[in-house]
């Protein structure tokens, strides 16, 4: 895969991969080993996605000291030789168990030894440098990337997924938080909400759960949010959708709560894109992206999150919200938060959507209205009753399923909640996912950048 030269550069990692590499913090002598990785390729940045880690087998090393190593190429070249099958960049990262994390002159000599031997070898035009300090409690990093022999930046933050959500950066420059969040501060620390100011968080679908999840984020104080969506607000719309006005009506709804983060002034950025998932470029910016919400009623859009949070190792929070109601009577009021993340079982594991589902929603307008009529997809028959406090708590619980897992604050969180309102039930789900299925076949982990996106081919009207 090739990539492109850009100003941003991130690594993404598995929560496995990564407990790996800190382990080597807690050795005497430093430790050297390869990582492989994909390329997801975002509007305004290169992700590595780590597919691989292969350490240094002990009979490679030639010395190896607390503050110095020497290896020999048998070290290395195997993981290289992997790298290329997979087409996938070579990342060489070592320790310094009894240092920082800033490349010493001799890692300078051998960076410029191996970076043409690594390039050369994995058939790509990348090749990363990585040094790994500090402590398994609070490990930094430095990553330097190198595009055809020449350094052209650094990697600004890894992105390690899994139970939980975690981003460390390589320069972080905690500064003093604004006294607006000091709330917030007294709960997260100013560490915390230094995390939350340079986060990038999507969420496609800008509704009823959409909106609502997007004001929180905003009233957070996250950096930036990528908000995807192509509908314009309707005079129905305005009963449900957090910050829209009767004056709203006809505007697009991205552009609305775009406009409306602005005003309240917490220096959110809004990144309104009036688009649908269903195009493959809205997989760019959402690739930019360190976790996504899935806030969107279409099928065809699940589908796509649901693969996307595998191949670009992003956490995807799915939700919905279903009112069973006949003649004006409620029956049941049910609500679901899905976390997707490698190793969980994807919404077609769990039975959320399927592949009839998929098919007839994807029908052109008048065939699916024929198949409606002949009883196919009884769902697709006329819009779902929404009220605005239930997708308003079921948005509240994916923000707070976000946070839960970014400053673990529990262990061991669900990959998926269930809400029974009427029965006032917050429940827990376990399944498993389907054998040889991407969510659990790490083989589909992290493989970026493909044609077709996805691996799967796309329509749209």
């Amino acid at each position: 895969m090739g990539g492109r030269y850009c100003v941003r550069f991130g690594i993404a990692i598995t929560e496995t991969h990564w407990e790996q590499l800190l382990n080597w913090l807690k050795t005497r002598n430093e430790t050297a080993g390869v990582l492989t990785a994909r390329i997801g390729t975002g509007t305004e940045s290169t992700t590595f996605l780590v597919r691989s880690l292969t350490e240094v087998p002990h009979q490679s090393y030639v010395d190896r000291r607390p503050d110095f190593l020497s290896i020999r190429s048998t070290g290395y070249v195997p993981a290289l030789r992997m790298a290329a099958n997979d087409s996938a960049v070579g990342i060489f990262v070592h320790s310094h168990p009894s240092g920082d994390a800033r490349h010493s002159e001799l890692d300078d000599v051998v960076d410029a030894q191996i970076a043409g031997v690594f390039q050369y070898r994995t058939r790509q035009s990348y090749f990363l440098s990585m040094v790994l300090a500090g402590s398994v409690e609070a490990p930094t990093f430095t990553a330097r990337v190198y595009l055809d022999r020449q350094l052209v930046g650094f990697v600004e933050s890894v992105r390690i997924v899994g139970s939980r959500i975690r981003v460390v950066s390589s320069a972080i420059a905690d500064q003093v938080p604004d006294l607006l969040f000091d709330r917030q501060v007294r709960a997260f620390g100013a560490q915390g909400q230094a995390l939350l100011r340079r986060m990038r968080i999507g969420v496609v679908g800008a509704g009823g759960t959409g909106s609502a999840v997007a004001e929180q984020l905003v009233r957070l104080g996250v950096g930036e949010i990528v908000l995807v969506d192509d509908d314009r607000v309707e005079d129905t719309n305005v009963t449900r959708i957090h910050e829209a006005t009767i004056r709203d009506v006809g505007q697009y709804k991205v552009e609305v709560l775009a406009a409306r983060a602005k005003e309240i002034g917490t220096g959110t950025h809004v990144t309104a894109i009036r688009a649908r998932l269903n195009e493959p470029s809205i997989l760019r910016p959402l690739a930019d992206c360190d976790v996504v919400f899935g806030c969107t009623d279409d099928v065809t859009g699940r589908s796509i999150l649901a693969r996307f949070a595998y191949w670009y190792l992003v956490p995807v929070f799915d939700m919905g919200f279903i009112i069973d109601s006949r003649e004006g009577h409620i029956r049941g009021l049910f609500g679901r938060i899905t976390t997707l993340v490698p190793g969980a079982p994807c919404l077609v594991c769990r039975g959320r959507i399927s592949p009839e589902s998929i098919y007839y929603e994807a029908l052109a307008p008048r065939e699916r209205r024929d198949r409606i009529a002949e009883g196919y997809a009884p769902e697709l028959a006329e819009p779902a009753p929404a009220v605005i406090p239930y997708t308003t708590v079921v948005a509240s619980l994916a923000v707070s399923e976000f946070l839960s897992r970014l400053f673990s604050l529990s262990e061991s969180p669900p990959n998926e909640l269930l809400l029974r309102v009427l029965d006032r039930v917050l429940s827990r789900p376990t399944t498993d996912g389907r054998p040889g299925h991407f969510c659990i076949a790490p083989h589909y982990w992290g493989l970026g950048d493909q044609t077709p996106p996805l691996g799967q081919m796309w329509t749209s009207e």
